[in-house]
């Protein structure tokens, strides 16, 4: 029979929460994405905390924090233990994605669910795949074979084909069928027809552009222009390393066009740099168009020549104004580069803000957004936004925090007082075992015939055992330089050995000391600094003055301060969708040609759930073949085929001629189905599973006749 597929949506079904959802294909089990959102609210992996531990594979499609900002919270604290199956951009840029986010909570906040150290942690079990290459699971999932196809959304993005057996299923969700600057459309359009289709609503009610991506960029251009013209700033907020990368390139190429030098234009992210390094170094991953340009003028399209990277507020102020800045932070509401930048802009009505993605729902940039859309603007009143910041310790607080310090820095110095105390035990040890293998042990009675013969006394019956048979006898262990041993030694012989710890072999650092340092521990000088007005200086011995040392600051120990402010938004604000997705309309046709088996609908609002599921009855499958299951509900899509195992003959099979059909080679046979005799015990014949074969015909001549597959 045919395989037994289950799915189940963990988070993101008929509503645009982060995307989460289980596949069970028999008895293995597939994680497809693993997003969290700004709100880091742990209610949202109840349902996934259940399963980490039995989660066989995860397949990751984008780099954002909707597909992927549960992974360091799970490897840290669901025990979950799966390999992630990614593209190396997905990889690379989901990384600098976690590490944007922590850097800017803890900027501002107490954000303690995961570390950096988490994300390093969690990020070592990716394996890293290219477009269209195969990988067979193993374990419960084997004969699962995956592979990731080009999604067209975001670098590195990926749709997925899963496959076992004849089961054949496409997880296709933010894709994009439409070229970018930097990217190329999706593959989906040209899958064959699969047994199940998972794709998601998210867009669809989303009408198309008039005009498509240049009409998109013309608008964005335009209220750039007007806002600089009245001397006004521009705030856009954006992701941190995925559809930002095309308005880089969008905003760079304009600046280069109209010679803008006096106009910054900046990148503002914790990550700011690694981001555009890591996608300079990816240029495979693009498009035709950009890799053949690069091949020709060895030009990689991320090495802006207008475009500034800050990655704090104080390179952003170093550079002049009027500015346009691209800050990492979408929502506007959690702590971010965008919502300081928007608390401190959005209330001069010469400042622009322009909104480029849709945020999660509920949030204020949604509302923004949604007003926007609907017409109604925005209303008169004061926009009230919690905010937080960090501010020195004093008094009480500041006196308990050293006090917890100075028991961290004592429990420290314990155990660092404790391995030294360990280490100079183990060196007396192993010293007290040289000694006693440089003094030749009192001859036994029964050595003297060995004595006769010219032999030392007390010496090791083999000749290789030497000092290591003395340390080994008095229970000390020690390692030997490699290359040190001898196949002959000379008694009595000592073999230097060398001491190591968890990091190597224990050298002596003495013998890199410069002469004047060696003669600063042996006069016993002390180096005196010397405060002037142009920093510390230090004085050397003989009089000699060595160059300025800057002063180092002490770390002034912070808390995060919760307050609310009132903003009176008077910069003008608007909506351009560069979310790189496909509209619905384009949805649609995709379907239509697809044609797949079944359908399921996940991660859109319920209206839109159900205005792609009408589609799908009326053009697409049958009302039954389509599913559009609730968080927590499970649906079996299992396909209503048969699979039955059968052997061929081997004479008949050294006759068929094969020919490659799509994927797979295809011979035709005609020959007469036989079964085995059954044994004489039923329990036998049940054990064995006995299999019917497949035998030529008998007296057949038509055997390797001509043959052509139509269609």
């Amino acid at each position: 029979m045919s395989s037994l597929v289950k799915f189940t949506p963990l988070c993101g079904a008929k509503s645009e929460q982060p995307l989460c959802y289980l596949l069970e294909i028999d008895e293995a089990c597939i994680l497809l994405d693993c997003g969290w959102d700004e709100t880091f609210d742990v209610r949202l992996l109840r349902q996934l905390l259940k399963i980490a531990p039995k989660i066989d594979a995860v397949l990751i499609t984008h780099c954002d924090l909707a597909h992927l900002g549960a992974l360091p919270y799970l490897y840290s604290m669901g025990n979950m233990k799966a390999k992630i199956y990614a593209t190396l951009p997905v990889q690379k840029m989901g990384q600098l994605t976690m590490y944007d986010i922590v850097e800017s909570r803890q900027a501002k906040e107490d954000f303690d669910l995961f570390s950096l150290a988490d994300i390093d942690s969690a990020w070592d079990n990716f394996v890293q795949l290219r477009y269209q290459q195969s990988v067979s699971l193993s374990g419960k999932a084997e004969g699962i074979t995956i592979s990731p196809l080009n999604a067209g959304h975001l670098i590195g993005g990926a749709l997925w084909k899963i496959t076992k057996e004849s089961e054949e299923i496409v997880y296709a969700v933010d894709y994009n069928h439409a070229q970018d600057r930097h990217l190329d459309g999706t593959v989906l359009v040209d899958l064959p027809r699969p047994n199940i289709l998972i794709t998601d609503a998210y867009t669809a009610l989303d009408a198309p552009t008039p005009g498509g991506r240049k009409a998109r960029e013309g608008r964005i251009l335009e209220q750039i222009t007007s806002t600089l013209q009245r001397g006004g700033n521009v705030l856009l907020p954006s992701d941190s390393t995925g559809r930002v990368l095309e308005l880089m390139i969008v905003l760079d190429e304009y600046w280069a066009l109209h010679k803008m030098h006096n106009v910054t234009l900046a990148f503002l992210s914790p990550e700011g740099r690694s981001t555009l390094d890591m996608a300079a170094s990816q240029t495979e991953w693009l498009s035709k168009h950009v890799n053949q340009r690069f091949v020709q003028s060895r030009r990689n399209v991320f090495h802006f020549e207008h475009l500034h990277r800050c990655c704090t507020r104080a390179d952003l102020a170093r550079l002049p104004y009027p500015q346009v800045v691209l800050a990492s932070g979408l929502d506007l509401e959690t702590s971010s580069f965008a919502l300081d930048l928007f608390s401190e802009w959005a209330g001069d009505p010469r400042n622009s803000v322009i909104l480029t993605h849709k945020a999660r729902p509920g949030c204020f940039a949604r509302r923004i957004i949604d007003s926007c859309l609907s017409g109604s603007g925005l209303p008169p009143t004061p926009i009230v936004m919690q905010m937080h910041k960090r501010v020195p310790l004093e008094g009480r607080e500041l006196r308990e925090h050293e006090e917890q310090q100075r028991i961290k820095d004592e429990e420290a110095k314990r155990k660092l007082q404790e391995e030294e105390e360990e280490a100079a035990e183990q060196a007396a040890e192993e010293a007290a075992a040289e000694e006693a293998a440089r003094v030749p042990a009192a001859p036994a009675p029964g050595d003297a015939a060995a004595a006769a013969a010219g032999s030392v006394p007390g010496a090791p019956s083999t000749p290789r055992a030497g000092a290591a048979a003395v340390a080994a006898g008095s229970g000390v262990k020690r390692k030997r330089p490699r290359g040190t041993e001898s196949r002959f030694l000379m008694f009595p012989h000592v073999e230097e050995s060398s001491m190591f710890d968890e990091y190597g072999e224990v050298m002596d650092t003495s013998i890199y000391r410069k002469e004047d340092q060696m003669e600063d521990q042996i006069v016993g000088f002390t180096q005196e600094t010397i405060t002037f007005s142009g920093g510390a200086t230090t004085e050397a011995p003989g009089g000699r003055m060595d160059a300025p040392v800057a002063a180092q600051p002490q770390e002034v120990p912070t808390k995060s301060v919760a307050y609310t402010t009132k903003i009176h938004l008077s910069a003008a604000v608007s909506f351009v969708d560069f979310g790189g997705r496909s509209d619905g309309r384009s949805a649609h046709t995709i379907l239509e040609h697809l044609k797949p088996g079944k359908v399921i609908i996940v991660h859109g609002t319920e209206e839109a759930t159900e205005s792609l599921r009408a589609f799908c009855v009326d053009k697409v499958t049958e009302p039954e073949s389509t599913m559009t299951p609730a968080v927590g509900d499970s649906v079996l899509a299992s396909s209503d085929t048969n699979i039955y195992r059968i052997k061929l003959d081997s004479e008949l099979a050294q006759s068929l001629s094969f020919v490659k059909v799509g994927g797979y080679d295809v011979a035709y046979i005609d020959a007469v189905m036989q079964m085995p005799a059954a044994p004489a015990q039923p329990a036998v014949a049940q054990a064995k599973m006995l299999m019917p074969s497949l035998v030529p015909r008998p007296g057949d001549a038509g055997r390797g006749r001509p043959f052509a597959f139509i269609g």
